[in-house]
């Protein structure tokens, strides 16, 4: 067995979570998943709770955008078990499909490729996060 958590088990974690957690609790997990490169599942032990969710979003994009800041063109980490997840969950979104398309043809060309989807990663998944933050902020604006 691997020494990381599969996709397979990530998922059973989030369920477990989800089933039993407060969303308190929840939200003192976000960071490690955060610091463990799992986005998603930083993300999802919230999307229950729109307030606590926009405060984990918010806290990603300003984690992603201070690494670009530091090296633009750092390799973008991302734990792939999370990596899949956020793909099976958003797969109906037209830039996940552009995305599946041609992450495997980038990945052919070796390192420059590598380095390729690397941004496309970082740049798709802060696009989600970014229109997720601005789904959570439409109610605030009708009121």
């Amino acid at each position: 067995r691997e020494q990381h958590m599969q996709e397979a088990d990530l998922k059973e974690v989030l369920d477990t979570m989800a089933a039993t957690v407060s969303p308190k609790q929840a939200l003192e997990y976000a960071p490690l998943f955060l610091a463990g490169h799992m986005f998603f599942s930083a993300m999802n032990t919230m999307f229950s709770e729109p307030a606590m969710l926009a405060t984990v979003l918010h806290e990603l994009e300003r984690q992603v955008q201070l690494k670009v800041q530091v090296n633009p063109d750092a390799e973008f980490l991302w734990h792939e078990g999370d990596r899949k997840l956020f793909v099976a969950k958003f797969h109906h979104m037209e830039i996940i499909q552009q995305y599946l398309a041609v992450r495997d043809k980038l990945l052919s060309f070796g390192d420059g490729g590598t380095l390729a989807v690397s941004r496309v990663e970082r740049e798709l998944l802060l696009k989600v996060v970014r229109d997720f933050l601005e789904q959570l902020a439409e109610p605030e604006a009708e009121e």
